[in-house]
């Protein structure tokens, strides 16, 4: 099947070159792998999934916390790391076939793996690091066990985030390319489907979204469109049974009249251009109702990879009172498949005119919007299409707010890079300039600490989202809330403490929080966190003698306000 050429699809076509290309993948597959688990494998995520900001980069499997994770071949540790967000407690191995596996979200590594990381952690007297390892320090057989499924990092159910990665076209590979058994004999469903009319720019005018039938196995819908310039994003995922997870496709094409306009397939995904994702979903519309769509045209900023291929950058030209055939194909990984087909008829022509803007950003210069105020540079290459940018000032007050609430656009428009903002302050006191930070509100309602650095009387710094920007100032100090325990008995096992540290503002995704630090009598306890949660968890020595002991707890947050909690406790017996 060939970009831009006419296809026949007869009966099962589709279906049999479909098939056929997975055949071939399979048999270029060489390199086997054993399985991270034994036990029945169940996704909850697939490879390349589309997700805010990045592709998956691997497969979740669904598992029990405690249950054992394997060495998939042999290697060597490459990294252990553990953290409160991104992939938690998570473990890299090096292959020498050139490949890594990556086994994320763990609960714990075995105990040669945790005293090795205790160790580093102690030295550096901190929880939360990344070690690296030298060739060979560490060898690890297939078949070890090398941790426990768990829900560390940014995850919200106990499962094992398996990847991939080759080392030499630094790639995230898909794990099920590797000898990975799924069960699964369920075709993809459908849910929506949207046109998007867009201008001579490509600059989208009007949509329409059209509610599928998913009970269909193949329905012809004659859909009244304006004519002119259409692209077409889908609302679909991939389902098994038993599982009620939405995941994401394998493969999906749209076809044009017969001609193939656009094929996504998740095979494998460069690691740097991850964050095009942005880029192929309908980013809008999941930050508005969490819905993913995938985008079947090209933005003109999105350089895609061989992952996805375009024909007229997947648009298509809808015609007054002619009929265009638009045919949609969704492919999970074991060769279930659906199709729709639309019959899109071609109305006079309407163009609604651009939004009031009050400047027009162009992706290809670096750009440049001031006032009195405010000013904005936007770089080259930090937006995936020229857009309309709004700006207006916010009329409302907010409290320990010391600027005026700048609009700047919304924050529905993806940025693939940071932009530079200077927000001119209002009248401060200077004792608390050392505590301004340029504001952002999240889609939480919670208001997010971006920093920033004073030049004068303005406050300056870069910010990964378009919306309403002010200074504010942070002179509170993280509270810590005792989870565990009113007092120690006397005690034989061991003793596990958790606390909550919770802070008013927000930080960017990328930082970790909270930030602590936890002694007993001066000495230093390693703790896990949890950023999703706030909670620290860690376990008293089992060394402790008879005697009287002060556990302390010091917390602070990105303008380094401080919190101290102390307890005292007896240990007998």
């Amino acid at each position: 099947m060939t970009l831009g050429k006419r296809t026949l699809v007869p009966g099962r076509t589709i279906l049999k070159i479909n098939l056929f290309i997975i055949g071939i993948i399979s048999l270029l597959s060489v390199t086997k792998f054993g399985n991270p688990v034994k036990i029945n494998i169940s996704l909850s995520g697939t490879f390349a999934e589309l997700r805010p900001d990045h592709f998956h980069g691997g497969i979740d499997i669904k598992g029990v916390e405690g249950t054992p994770v394997y060495a998939v071949d042999d290697g060597y540790i490459y990294k252990l790391e553990s953290k409160g967000t991104g992939y938690g407690n998570v473990i890299f191995i090096k292959h020498q076939n050139g490949f890594m596996s990556v086994y994320g979200h763990l609960l714990a590594f075995n105990p040669a793996l945790s005293a090795h990381y205790d160790k580093e952690a102690k030295k550096f007297r901190k929880s939360n690091l990344a070690v690296f390892l030298k060739k060979n320090e560490i060898k690890i057989k297939k078949g070890d066990i090398i941790g426990e499924i768990g829900n560390s990092g940014f995850s919200f159910g106990p499962h094992l985030h398996y990847e991939i990665r080759n080392l030499i076209s630094k790639k995230q590979v898909n794990p099920l390319f590797f000898g990975i058994k799924v069960k699964d004999c369920a075709a993809p469903k459908w849910k929506k489907i949207k046109f998007i009319q867009v201008d001579e720019h490509r600059i989208p005018r009007q949509e329409k979204i059209i509610q599928l039938d998913d009970n269909s196995y193949f329905k012809v819908d004659t859909i009244d469109l304006f004519s002119g310039k259409n692209g077409l994003a889908a609302q679909v995922f991939d389902v098994m049974e038993g599982n009620n997870n939405k995941n994401g496709i394998y493969q999906l094409k749209m076809l044009v009249n017969g001609v193939l306009h656009f094929h996504f397939s998740a095979n494998k995904i460069p690691l740097h251009e991850t964050k095009y994702a942005n880029a192929l979903i309908d980013y809008k519309e999941n930050k508005k109702s969490k819905d993913i769509y995938y985008r079947c045209h090209r933005l003109p900023g999105f350089n895609a990879g061989k992952y996805v291929q375009f024909f007229n950058d997947g648009f298509f030209e809808v015609k007054e009172d002619k009929m265009t055939s638009i045919e949609i194909e969704a492919l999970d990984y074991t060769g279930n498949y659906s199709r729709k087909k639309i019959v899109v008829r071609g109305q006079k022509r309407y163009l609604p005119p651009l939004p009031y803007h009050d400047y027009y950003v162009k992706r290809t210069i670096n750009n440049v919007f001031k006032t009195y105020f405010i000013e904005l540079k936007i770089p080259k290459g930090a937006i995936y299409q020229n857009i309309p940018l709004r700006y207006h000032e916010l009329k409302e007050t907010r409290k320990e707010t010391f600027s005026r609430i700048h609009g700047v656009h919304h924050e529905y428009e993806p940025l693939h890079k940071d932009i530079f903002l200077s927000v001119r302050s209002g009248i401060i006191p200077d004792y608390l300039k050392e505590k301004a930070f340029i504001s952002a509100c999240n889609q939480e309602g919670k208001f997010v600490n971006f920093g920033g650095r004073w030049r004068k009387n303005f406050l300056e710094g870069y910010v990964d989202q378009f919306g309403e920007f002010s200074i504010m100032v942070d002179t509170i100090p993280p509270e810590i809330k005792d989870l565990s325990f009113k007092s120690f008995p006397g005690r034989r096992k061991l003793v596990k403490i958790q606390f909550q540290i919770t802070d008013n503002f927000d930080l960017p995704k990328s930082m970790d929080f909270p930030f602590y630090k936890v002694t007993i009598n001066g000495e230093w306890l390693k703790m896990t966190s949890d950023r999703k949660s706030g909670v620290i968890i860690g376990y008293l020595p089992e060394n402790l003698k008879r005697g009287k002991y002060e556990l302390k707890i010091v917390s602070w947050d990105r303008m380094n306000n401080q919190k101290q909690y102390v307890k005292t406790f007896k240990v007998w017996g």
